[in-house]
């Protein structure tokens, strides 16, 4: 099972993740609170958020070994 991802509302998180359909994002303590009371409270709308949020992940490679194989291959090319 996943977790939702609760960031601060950044522009690149942003432009990484859908709000309120693969990710929630906040820009204050209090409402990060909100945020998390309301799923606490939602099950079932926490669990579809956080199903999207890691298949936007695998598909549009955000994963860790995704981000080093990148890395590698910018190496590769400064290197060469």
């Amino acid at each position: 099972m996943w977790s939702v991802y609760a960031g601060r509302a950044y522009e690149h998180h942003l432009e990484l993740f859908r709000e309120g359909i693969e990710a929630e994002f906040f820009g204050n303590r209090e409402e990060l609170i909100e945020k998390v009371d309301y799923y606490l409270s939602h099950p079932e709308i926490r669990k579809k958020i956080a199903a999207a949020g890691h298949e936007r992940c695998r598909k549009s490679g955000y994963s860790d070994l995704d981000r080093m194989r990148q890395l590698v291959g910018l190496i590769g090319k400064v290197s060469n």
